[in-house]
Parts: structure tokens; C-alpha cells; sequence
């Protein structure tokens, strides 16, 4: 038997079988969302689960509630699927940050990027080859090689300055907001360099430890984020340029 209030969140699986029933003790009306998953396993012993998730660490943010890939601070539940939960204020957005699911966050953005360089790198390198008269077909093949080459390099580079300098701007910002010790912080900056593979000193307490893992994290996503949007734009860019540049011949 347990008590939901606002901002609660219960899970319940009835596994082999369960009996239940829900009531509202107070005059006020209830508004409640129920969700219903299917379970991976059916039969399974009947479970119930209830946990606050106060809107104070919901606000801005989106939080993991139920979850059945194992993310952290959610309640479990018996399903390939994960509940989550967010609070926004009037004038204000979020976006997806650390703890989500491979499936859900990093695999379509790679099938994404799979696609559109199947559908791009082949056809370039076809039309490159076939814009130049036989003889000079490995002079054009060279060119292309060269210039796809330097492209990579100028890019791991400006857009790698670009990465560190916006991890640490927002590193900065949430590490202001976490009462460390002066020699820890400057064992923390020291490492900026690191990125995500900073290394958190053993001395600190556990919770002010995963406080610190947290911001590292959400630090290396939100700097992925910015080099993402970069590359992005020089990519519509480049698709604009070709469309009014390159023209049918005559």
C-alpha cells in the first residue's frame, strides 16, 4: 500500500497475477497518466515500485523515470522501454542530454549519418571522375583524395579547438555551482584537456562525485553538440553552393 502525490511516479508489474485498487482520499480532483507497457517476459513475480522525482530536479532537464535498459536513478520496470520526464517553464526549452539509451540517442543519429554518406561520398566521387577527360582521370583522382584529406585534417582541428573551448565554458559553469576544494578544482582544470576521460579524484565523497561525473558528461555532450551544429551548417551550406555553382553543360 503506498501514497502517490504530485510529482510521484509508481510502476507495477502484476506478473503472475495481482489484485489492486486506487482511490482518492481528498475532495480535490486526481489527474494522473497511466501508461501500459508489455513486459519482455510474462509471468514474472508481481512487482511494485514508487519514488518521488521532485520538479526541482526535473526543471530545464529531461530525467529518466522508468526504464527498463538500466538508467540510472529511474525505477525499473520489465519492458525495452524507458519512461522519461521533463518540467519546462514559460519561455524556456531543453534538450536531450547524458544517460539516455544507445538505441534511443546515439544509433539513429548514426543510421543518419550512414545514410547520408551513402547517398553522398560514391555519387561525388562518380561525377568528380566523370567531369575530366579519360586521360587525366588519375590527376582528378589525386585532387580528390587530396582535398577530402585536408578537409579531415582542417576539421579534427579548428572543430576540436571548438569542442574544448565550449566543454570547459560549460564545465566552468556547473563546477562554479559544486562546493570543491581549491586544489581539487585545479586538479579537475588541469585535466580539461582529457575531456570526457577526466579523472575524479578518490578523495571526494560519492555523491559529490557523481555530481562531478555528471557535468563532465553533460559538459562533452553539450560541446558535441555545438561542433554537431557547426558541421551541419557547412554542410547545407556546401549543398547550397553546389546547387549554384554547378550547372548542365550546354
Amino acid at each position: 500500500m503506498g501514497t502517490v502525490r504530485a510529482g510521484d511516479v509508481e510502476v507495477m508489474s502484476a506478473g503472475t497475477g495481482i489484485s489492486h485498487s486506487e482511490r482518492n482520499e481528498h475532495d480535490s480532483p486526481v489527474r494522473m497518466l497511466q501508461i501500459w507497457l508489455t513486459p519482455n517476459v510474462s509471468g514474472g513475480a508481481p512487482t511494485w515500485g514508487h519514488r518521488p522525482f521532485p520538479k526541482a530536479d526535473r526543471s530545464g532537464s529531461i530525467l529518466p523515470l522508468a526504464s527498463g535498459r538500466n538508467a540510472k536513478g529511474a525505477l525499473p520496470i520489465r519492458a525495452d522501454a524507458e519512461v522519461s520526464g521533463a518540467m519546462l517553464l514559460a519561455g524556456t526549452d531543453t534538450v536531450p542530454s547524458a544517460g539516455g539509451s544507445y538505441w534511443a540517442t546515439f544509433f539513429p543519429a548514426v543510421v543518419v549519418l550512414g545514410f547520408g554518406m551513402a547517398i553522398s561520398v560514391a555519387p561525388l566521387t562518380t561525377t568528380v571522375m566523370n567531369s575530366v577527360p579519360a586521360g587525366r582521370a588519375g590527376i582528378a583522382s589525386g585532387i580528390n583524395n587530396a582535398v577530402s584529406r585536408l578537409a579531415g585534417v582542417l576539421a579534427i582541428a579548428i572543430l576540436g579547438i571548438v569542442m574544448l573551448n565550449a566543454f570547459e565554458r560549460h564545465l566552468a559553469q556547473d563546477a562554479a555551482q559544486i562546493n570543491l576544494a581549491p586544489q581539487i578544482r585545479n586538479e579537475l582544470d588541469g585535466q580539461r584537456i582529457k575531456l570526457a576521460a577526466i579523472g575524479i579524484p578518490e578523495q571526494i565523497d560519492t555523491a559529490t562525485r557523481e555530481r562531478i561525473k555528471r557535468s563532465i558528461d553533460e559538459s562533452f555532450v553539450a560541446g558535441f553538440r555545438v561542433v554537431m551544429l557547426i558541421a551541419s551548417g557547412l554542410a547545407l551550406a556546401s549543398a547550397v553552393t553546389a546547387w549554384s555553382v554547378i550547372r548542365d553543360k550546354p
